[in-house]
């Protein structure tokens, strides 16, 4: 089980979409698109903090909505 880093602090979307399960691996994000609400909002109940998903086209902001979950990979 992972962890993203806590609000405040800078976080990759590759990174968050790896650890939530999305893409494997962050390396891959390069070659991923990954959209901070239509691929990580709505993809952020997958963490095991039982968090309820964004909706796609609601604002989402990146270190305050995924700072802090425990997600199911580790956050590297």
């Amino acid at each position: 089980m992972g962890l993203i880093p806590a609000t405040g602090t800078e976080i990759s979307m590759g990174k968050v979409a790896a650890a939530l399960g999305l893409i494997t691996g962050s390396g891959n994000a390069a070659n991923t698109n990954i959209g901070l609400n239509s691929s990580l909002g709505v993809g952020r109940n997958r963490s095991t903090t039982v968090i309820s998903s964004i909706t796609s086209g609601s604002q989402t902001l990146e270190s305050s909505d995924f700072g802090g979950l425990s997600t199911p990979n580790d956050y590297v």
